[in-house]
């Protein structure tokens, strides 16, 4: 498992619903930094428009 995640020293634990996820910090790292710029761009695309009636 450490050689297929990447693993060596560090790691991040991310837990949601009924998952946990162990991954390489410096993946992780990589990952989030690679997220789209615009993301209320991307969720809106997939998500669909919400208009919010202030």
């Amino acid at each position: 498992m450490h050689e297929y995640a990447g693993i060596d020293k560090e790691v991040v634990l991310i837990a949601y619903g009924k998952r946990i996820e162990i991954w390489s910090k410096e993946i992780y790292e990589d990952m989030l930094n690679k997220e789209p710029e615009d993301f209320s761009s991307l969720a809106e695309e997939v998500m669909g428009r919400i208009d919010n009636a202030d």
